[in-house]
């Protein structure tokens, strides 16, 4: 386990932030949302660098939430438009360690 200081609180992500990334990879890949052959990167914008519609988004909010466990909260949602890959990394990773600190 990842072990990472927010705040004042000591936070447990049970998955890295490379291996989150993987996986929303594998996720943006396999769910057709990004061609085979695009190079997916941490800077890269979901719908500038890749493509993504809205509709892409919430399919993609599913499956995070279907592999990962964890929902992406509203205000993160209806930002995703703009984010980095890295960002939304760091979402699920924040989410995931909520999670276990339950």
């Amino acid at each position: 386990m990842d072990m990472e200081l927010g705040g004042d609180d000591v936070m447990i992500s049970p998955m890295s932030r490379e291996q989150i990334f993987y996986k929303i990879c594998e996720i943006l890949k396999n769910g057709s949302h990004v061609d085979m052959d695009v190079e997916i990167r941490m800077a890269s914008n979901m719908t500038e660098s890749l493509g993504l519609d809205s509709l892409d988004l919430v399919d993609l909010a599913l499956e995070i939430r279907n592999e990962f466990g964890v929902d992406i909260p509203d205000a993160d949602f209806y930002r995703m438009n703009t984010y980095t890959v890295g960002m939304l990394c760091e979402v699920v990773e924040r989410e995931m360690a909520k999670a276990a600190a339950r």
